[in-house]
């Protein structure tokens, strides 16, 4: 499992631009998986435009349970990026 995050990791820190899209093309369950390593690439690539992506994605999830992890998951990324800036 933590060697898949991992994977999963390096390989969405490459390009913002490409993780975006792909974020922005990931159906619901993927972007789920996503939520394993958001709060890492927010503090990786230090994004605004990241946060604003995982927002916007959260209003096309039918499911109610995904919405929810995923607004906690900007939630910490919002606080994390915050405290980063501070530093």
């Amino acid at each position: 499992m933590e060697e898949n995050r991992r994977e999963r990791l390096n390989e969405m820190s490459k390009d913002i631009e490409e993780t975006i899209d792909y974020l922005n093309e990931c159906n619901e369950v993927e972007l789920l998986w996503a939520t394993e390593v958001l709060e890492d690439l927010s503090a990786y690539f230090k994004s605004k435009k990241l946060i604003d992506c995982v927002e916007n994605n959260i209003k096309r999830c039918f499911s109610q349970d995904i919405k929810n992890q995923l607004k906690m998951t900007v939630e910490y990324m919002k606080l994390y990026n915050q405290n980063k800036n501070q530093q």
